[in-house]
């Protein structure tokens, strides 16, 4: 009797030969032609609402010429409201197509159906009529599981070819056309491999459109908001698009209904999924691979930017990087649910809008249904620039997919209420700033009138009274999360500079980068990392005894560490009395003593020449203290403040009543101060974009808010 196992033998090949026709069945069925799925009638109607599809082959090449005709009538048609109309366009990714069944098409349209519902409420008499562009291409190969996960490297190759010009070409074509009402508002959408298909296609626009209006302040860039929900692009195209807004220092400004005040926004927002496995984990899998045949070299600090490996912005996509994440975002959970859905005007009704005038940043908290979004821009964060990029919880944004998930939908509706995207009668307006943005200023080695200030570009200058703004040299890479800065003082060529790892780093330590002040460049000399037993608020620096003083956020604890010891152990020093919290930190070494301030109305002496410290209260009702500094010569402290202008307060033996030294309504938020040893005042406003110097008297003698093109 033959065996089991000479069965299988025996007919092995017919068994083999059957598996084989079953898969290529299976295949066969599941696959999906590359094919235009609305060639006659390509424009959906809807209440208040049209969808017009434009469909682009597996080359990247329009499937018809007329689809495109007829959404620029359907626009043309919508546009004739004396208000414009609200465009919205979005371009899918991986795993979906343009047909009729596909689960994005039906969430366009319901996107869609909730926009002008909500214009119905909010103009019954006169909606503005809304008009969406679905932008279709062969993201989905085939509906067998298998087969299509298999199909996300495959599909990178097509994304990339149909991020052609002939797309940026129809994109940019569509925008140009629909702004011919400048009152319309366009909105655009990509996802995953759509999200890097309209960034390629934004990119290029915006390079042509800089070079064509070069010597223009401002520029009217015919997108008023673009959204990227878990683009699969990598970082470093993400990182030359922040490098040519951040080169070029441009901001984004909406002006309000009356045209008078203006506010700044992001023009784009990348949102990643903390949980998306396929950009996460699967895109740098792949790209890792297929960059073992390629040649990538480091970063030195000639582009004066943060980002330190060229391969890994090759494998990563943006939301994944570290160095390229400029906001943060949170979700917390309301203790009752909403029944109905939340109109963006109810979400506007309950934005609340809070700035932190030290860390000199915005955050913004809004509700929907059934959670709270803040919105914070990360004081770390290198890419300050209209191209907000942040990781989302998975409670809000769960994987890959969900692009039209309620909960992602309503942190869009809040992203559109803070940005003001949607509102009537907002000009949107592209600035090309050439003013400066001083994080800190100190005096220069050799000239007793120069001073160097740290900007916010990473770049350092030099400015004196008589002449103007020359640049210095870019801080190197050890150096660049200046943003983070707790303190930064010089010595002679030797420059200090103190920072803390990120609020999300897994342990919190202080980095204390010692620089020498090169003819044009400076060179890292030192770095020591001291631990912390908590997050740390500022620093300061006892520059001739090499001695670091931290304060502790959300404490009255000042600690010390000696920076000439090998391994330099942070100590306690002192527990201020009357503080419940330290903001600013100031060592005058002259008296050899500390002045300590809440940030909110306080300022104490601490003297630490006495075995037993002794402290004084200074002033109080200052108006918001944000920068201090002490002139030796006249034993004078000067306190900058977000709303009572400059004191100057004599500090001898003992302080005297404050008097005011300027109330220049130029300053909004003065950070940086410094004193030189003529007694020039200098005084640097990263928000106001200007560096002031001002007489011993109060007089203000020059402002530089001019920097030189690089």
């Amino acid at each position: 009797m033959p065996t089991d196992f000479s069965r299988l033998t025996r007919h092995g090949p017919l068994i083999l030969f059957g598996l084989l026709w079953l898969g290529v069945a299976i295949f066969t069925t599941g696959c999906i032609g590359n094919r235009m799925h609305w060639p006659d009638e390509s424009i959906l109607e809807g209440d208040g609402h049209a969808i017009a599809f434009v469909e682009l082959d597996d080359q990247g090449e329009l499937w018809a010429p007329s689809q495109v005709n007829r959404a620029l009538d359907r626009i043309s048609e919508a546009n004739r409201h004396p208000d414009g109309a609200i465009m919205v366009l979005y371009v899918h990714g991986w795993g979906h197509n343009a047909s009729a069944e596909d689960t994005n098409v039906e969430g366009f349209r319901a996107q869609l159906a909730r926009i002008a519902a909500g214009e119905r409420v909010r103009s019954p008499d006169m909606p503005r009529e809304v008009v969406g562009i679905y932008v279709g291409w062969r993201g989905k190969t085939s509906s067998f599981l298998p087969f299509s996960m298999l199909a996300f490297y495959g599909r990178r190759g097509a994304a990339t070819r149909v991020a052609s010009l002939s797309t940026t070409e129809t994109i940019y074509r569509l925008l140009i056309h629909t702004k011919r009402n400048r009152q319309t508002t366009v909105v655009l959408i990509g996802h995953s491999f759509g999200g890097m298909i309209l960034e390629t296609a934004l990119s290029q626009a915006l390079v042509g459109f800089l070079l064509q209006n070069d010597e223009q302040e401002e520029i009217d860039f015919p997108a008023d908001l673009v959204f990227l929900v878990n683009p699969a692009s990598q970082s470093i195209q993400a990182k030359q698009f922040v490098e040519i807004l951040e080169r070029h220092r441009l901001r984004l400004y909406r002006t309000d209904a009356e045209g008078q005040k203006r506010f700044e926004r992001p023009l784009i927002v990348s949102m990643t999924s903390s949980g998306d496995e396929a950009t996460g984990v699967a895109f740098p899998v792949g790209l890792g691979i297929k960059g073992l045949s390629k040649r990538f070299r480091p970063y030195g600090a000639e582009y004066c930017n943060a980002v330190s490996s060229q391969s890994k912005n090759y494998r990563r996509t943006p939301g994944h990087n570290r160095e390229l994440l400029s906001h943060r975002v949170t979700a917390q959970p309301l203790p009752q649910v909403r029944e109905e859905p939340m109109s963006l005007e109810a979400m506007a009704a309950g934005l609340e809008v809070q700035y932190d005038p030290l860390a000199g940043v915005d955050s913004f908290s809004i509700s929907g249904t059934r959670t709270r979004f803040t919105i914070q821009r990360q004081v770390a964060a290198f890419n300050d620039t209209p191209y907000w990029i942040m990781r989302v919880p998975t409670s809000i944004l769960p994987d890959h997919g969900g692009v039209f998930d309620a909960e992602v939908q309503e942190l869009m509706g809040a992203l559109i209420v803070i940005t003001g995207a949607l509102t009537p009668d907002v000009r949107t307006v592209m600035v090309r700033e050439d003013g400066v943005r001083p994080l800190a200023v100190v005096q220069a080695p050799g000239d007793p009138e120069s001073v160097l200030f740290l900007d916010r570009s990473r770049r350092i200058y030099r400015v004196s009274p008589d002449d103007g703004t020359t640049f210095f040299a870019c801080m190197p890479p050890a150096a660049s999360a200046v943003e983070n800065s707790l303190g930064f003082s010089q010595a002679g060529r030797v420059l200090y500079l103190s920072r803390q790892t990120p609020p999300d780093a897994p342990a919190q330590r202080l980095e204390v980068i010692r620089l020498r002040l090169l003819d044009d460049d400076v060179a890292v000399e030192a770095r020591h990392e001291l631990e912390t037993s908590g997050r740390l608020a500022i620093a300061t620096f006892d520059v001739s005894k090499e001695k670091v003083f931290v304060a502790l956020a959300d404490s009255p604890r000042i600690e010390v560490a000696s920076l000439a010891d090998k391994r330099p152990t942070l100590k306690h020093l002192v527990s201020v009395g009357g503080l419940a919290s330290i903001a600013l930190l100031h060592y005058e070494p002259s008296g050899n003593q500390l002045f300590v301030s809440d940030g909110v109305d306080k300022i104490i002496r601490i003297d630490l020449s006495r075995a037993e410290l002794r402290s004084e209260v200074v002033a109080t009702g200052l108006g918001f203290p944000t920068a201090m500094a002490f002139d030796p010569a006249l034993e004078r402290l000067y306190v900058a403040t977000r709303e009572k202008g400059i004191w100057q307060i004599g500090c001898s033996e003992h302080c005297t009543e404050r008097a005011t030294f300027s109330t220049t309504p130029e300053l909004i938020n003065p950070l940086a101060l410094a004193v030189t040893p003529k007694g020039t005042v200098w005084v640097g406003d990263a928000k106001a974009h200007m560096l002031l110097d001002f007489s011993q008297s109060g007089d203000l003698l020059d402002r530089h808010d001019e920097l030189p093109r690089r």
